[in-house]
């Protein structure tokens, strides 16, 4: 059997720790204006981003919120993220 080259480069889905937030907040930072900019404005954008994805804002959300932050790479680099917390709101 010949070998067929598989297009994709394998993408590994790894735990983002305190050291790698800043690629979370750097993945933001070039996502949310073409994501976000045919709903809201530049400055909305901006104060989005400065609130939400600041490291110390990530940090806390780690520390003491209990919330996980998950980075795709590949050999290029940091892809994208996701994040999520247990338990919300168990009552």
């Amino acid at each position: 059997l010949a070998s067929i080259p598989y297009p994709f480069n394998m993408i590994e889905i790894v735990p983002a720790s305190i050291d790698l937030l800043p690629e979370v907040k750097s993945i933001a930072h070039r996502t949310w204006p073409s994501t976000f900019s045919q709903i809201l404005t530049k400055e909305q954008i901006d104060y989005m981003l400065e609130g939400m994805y600041a490291l110390d804002t990530l940090q806390s959300l780690v520390k003491d919120k209990g919330h996980h932050y998950v980075l795709a790479k590949d050999e290029t680099g940091y892809l994208g993220f996701c994040a999520y917390e247990h338990n919300v709101n168990q009552t």
